[in-house]
């Protein structure tokens, strides 16, 4: 049920898409999504921890040293994928922007979903910084909202422009944080 909301929601949005379409693409009764989830808000926040899973499963690397070679292993993975798999970043590119909108039922849950990542990206970056692979001066808490929306903002316009070259965009965010955080970046 989560892939067709995942779906549905990468082609329609969360405003336009119902509980009964989920159900229907699902092949399952159009009421199922209902009585599973309880309302549509909390179908998006489990869509929402399906999606972090997902990104996990797919994308992120197998575990890396911490600091530094983990930062570098996410943004290689992150930019290596292939047409395929971006109904799932088309999707949450769209929740994160109706997230936005007015009291949308998204935001908390959004919310929450970015000071997660938000927090995996300051470990590493402090992690670096304690084991004298980054400078002490960067603000990884500054840097951490920088990266994640590196990623983002490449996977949005990557969406909206197929001939955008995702593996020499990836070269360039290496680049970026190498020069930003290394101590000696050459």
């Amino acid at each position: 049920m989560l892939e067709a909301a995942l779906a549905l929601v990468a082609e329609k949005g969360t405003v336009r898409v119902t509980l009964a379409e989920i159900g229907e693409r699902a092949g399952y009764s159009r009421g199922l999504p209902a009585h599973r989830f309880g309302s549509k808000a909390r179908l998006l926040a489990t869509l929402a921890a399906f999606i972090h899973e997902r990104f996990g499963q797919q994308w992120m690397p197998q575990p890396a040293e911490p600091g530094l070679p983990t930062i570098e292993a996410v943004i290689r993975a992150y930019f290596t994928r292939d047409a395929s798999s971006l109904t799932t970043t088309r999707a949450l590119i769209v929740m994160m922007a109706e997230g936005g909108l007015g009291d949308s039922e998204l935001q908390p849950i959004l919310a929450d979903y970015n000071r997660k990542l938000h927090r995996y990206y300051v470990h590493h970056i402090e992690r670096a910084q304690q084991a004298g692979q980054a400078r002490a001066d960067v603000d990884a808490h500054s840097l951490a909202v920088v990266l994640l929306s590196a990623f983002r903002g490449a996977m949005l316009q990557r969406l909206n422009d197929p001939d955008i070259q995702l593996d020499r965009v990836r070269d360039e965010v290496l680049a970026l944080v190498r020069a930003r955080l290394l101590i000696d970046p050459s």
